[in-house]
C-alpha cells in the first residue's frame, strides 16, 4: 500500500473519530458502523506500520483481551449461545475504539482540540433544539415530544438525551483543560461555562433521573477537585440550582416525572385509607427504585445463585428470566420481565457470575481510589493548578460514572453505550502518558 493510500486512510479515520459525537446522536447504527471501519482501518496501519506505531500502556490491552476471552466463554457455555454471541463476538470492537482514540491523539496535534469543538457544538446544536421542543412540542425537525415531561430533540423516541450529556461532559471539560486551557482568557472562561450551563439544563429538560444524578454527582466532583474551574462550576451550580428548581416546580410534567414519580416509584405515597390490613401491608412496601427494579434485581439474583462463576451468558437474562424459577418475581407486572436488569452489577452478575462481576467491581474499586487520593493529595493541597493531573481526573470520573452502582442503568454490552463507555479510556491512556512523559 503506497504512502497516498495510507495518508486517506488517515484522514478517514480521523474523520470518523471526530464525527463520532454526532453519530451518537442519530443512534447505534451509524455508531457502531464508524467503530467497526476505524478499527479495521487501524488493523491495516499495525500490518503496513508496524514500526512506526507504539502503544505504551500494554497492561489495559491484556486486561481488555482477559474480558473478551472470558464474555466469549461465558456466551458459548450458555444455553442460547447464538443470542449470546450477538453481545460477546464483536465486542473485540471496542478495544479498538479506545486504541484508535489514543492513536488520533498521539499521530495529530490538533485531535483533541477538534474533538471538543465538536462536542460543543453537538451541545450547542442539542440546547438550541431542545428550547425548541420545550416551547413548543416539537423540535426542528418537525418530531414531537413523545412522552410527558420529557425532551428528546434529535434522539426522537430514544429517551436518551440526558446519558449523551451526562456521560460525555466530564470528557469534553478534561479534554478541554489540556487543549484549550493552558493560556487562561476571559473568552475561554465564559465559554467552557457556557458549556456546563447548557449540559445542565439539557439533562433537567431531558427527564432522567439517572442523568440528573451524574450532572450533580459531576458538579460536586468539579466544584471539589478542580481548582482551575472551581470558580465557574460554583456559578454554575448555583445557576443549576435556581433555574433546575424553577424549571422542576413551575413545569409541572417534569416535576411529577423527576419528583412525585420518583417517589410513588419508591412507594414513598403511602394508601393511608386503606382498611385491610393485608393491602395495607402490600402499600406500605418500600422498594429499590420501582417495583419492577427490585422485581428484576431479585429475579437476577436469583439466577446468579444458579450460575454463580460464569453467569447464564451476555444477553441471556432475557430469555432466562422467563422461566418458571424466575419469573414469579414478576406477577405483579403481568409475568413479563424485562431484557436486563437495569444495573450494571445486577446483570454482571445474571450474565458473567461472580468472576465478570468481581472484574469490573475491581477496576470500579482502583478508580475510586484514585479519584479520592486526587482530591485529597491535589484538590486539599496549596500546590498551584495542574491541569494534566485535573483533566486525567475528569476523565477517570466520567468511567467513575460509568461503572458506578447505585443507580439504574442501561444495558451494560449495549453497543452504543458501550461506545460511551470507552471514549474516555481512549482519551485517559493518552493523558496518563503525556503526564509520564
Amino acid at each position: 500500500m503506497n504512502f497516498f493510500k495510507i495518508k486517506y486512510l488517515e484522514y478517514f479515520q480521523l474523520s470518523i473519530i471526530l464525527l463520532l459525537p454526532f453519530l451518537l446522536i442519530t443512534g447505534p447504527f451509524l455508531t457502531d458502523l464508524s467503530v467497526s471501519i476505524s478499527g479495521i482501518i487501524l488493523i491495516i496501519f499495525f500490518i503496513r506500520l508496524k514500526n512506526k506505531i507504539y502503544f505504551k500502556n500494554i497492561n489495559i490491552i491484556f486486561l481488555f483481551i482477559f474480558w473478551y476471552i472470558f464474555i466469549l466463554f461465558s456466551s458459548l457455555n450458555s444455553d442460547n449461545i447464538l443470542l449470546s454471541l450477538e453481545s460477546s463476538l464483536f465486542y473485540f470492537r471496542f478495544g479498538f475504539l479506545f486504541l484508535v482514540i489514543y492513536f488520533c491523539c498521539s499521530n495529530y496535534d490538533n485531535f483533541i482540540k477538534l474533538f471538543v469543538l465538536i462536542l460543543c457544538l453537538c451541545f450547542i446544536i442539542l440546547f438550541v433544539d431542545s428550547c425548541i421542543q420545550y416551547l413548543t412540542n416539537y423540535n426542528i425537525l418537525g418530531w414531537q415530544t413523545i412522552s410527558h415531561g420529557r425532551i428528546s430533540s434529535f434522539f426522537k423516541d430514544e429517551l436518551i438525551m440526558g446519558s449523551y450529556v451526562s456521560r460525555l461532559i466530564p470528557t469534553l471539560i478534561g479534554l478541554f483543560l489540556i487543549s484549550f486551557y493552558k493560556n487562561k482568557s476571559f473568552k475561554k472562561v465564559l465559554f467552557i461555562t457556557i458549556m456546563v450551563f447548557f449540559s445542565n439544563i439539557l439533562v433537567i429538560l431531558s427527564g432522567e433521573r439517572a442523568a440528573l444524578f451524574n450532572i450533580i454527582a459531576f458538579n460536586i466532583f468539579a466544584l471539589i477537585f478542580s481548582k482551575s474551574l472551581r470558580s465557574i462550576f460554583l456559578v454554575n451550580s448555583l445557576l443549576f440550582l435556581v433555574i433546575g428548581l424553577s424549571v422542576i416546580f413551575s413545569e409541572n410534567s417534569i416535576k411529577d416525572r423527576l419528583y412525585k414519580q420518583t417517589l410513588e416509584n419508591f412507594n414513598i405515597f403511602q394508601n393511608q385509607n386503606s382498611q385491610n390490613d393485608e393491602i395495607s401491608e402490600v402499600n406500605n412496601q418500600k422498594y429499590i427504585f420501582s417495583s419492577i427494579h427490585q422485581s428484576t434485581y431479585l429475579s437476577a439474583l436469583d439466577m446468579f445463585k444458579n450460575n454463580v462463576l460464569i453467569g447464564v451468558g451476555p444477553k441471556n437474562y432475557r430469555v432466562v428470566c422467563q422461566n418458571d424459577e424466575y419469573i414469579h418475581h414478576f406477577k405483579e407486572h403481568g409475568n413479563q420481565c424485562l431484557s436486563h436488569p437495569h444495573n450494571t452489577y445486577m446483570q454482571l452478575l445474571a450474565e458473567t457470575g461472580i468472576i465478570g462481576f468481581l472484574f469490573v467491581l475491581t477496576i470500579f474499586f482502583i478508580i475510586t481510589f484514585k479519584l479520592s487520593k486526587y482530591i485529597f493529595i491535589y484538590s486539599l493541597s496549596k500546590s498551584s493548578d495542574n491541569l494534566i493531573l485535573e483533566s486525567k481526573g475528569f476523565l477517570l470520573f466520567a468511567i467513575f460514572l460509568t461503572l458506578f452502582p447505585f443507580i439504574p442503568t442501561g444495558n451494560f454490552f449495549n453497543n452504543w453505550l458501550s461506545c460511551l463507555y470507552f471514549i474516555p479510556i481512549g482519551f485517559l491512556l493518552y493523558v496518563s502518558y503525556k503526564e509520564k512523559n
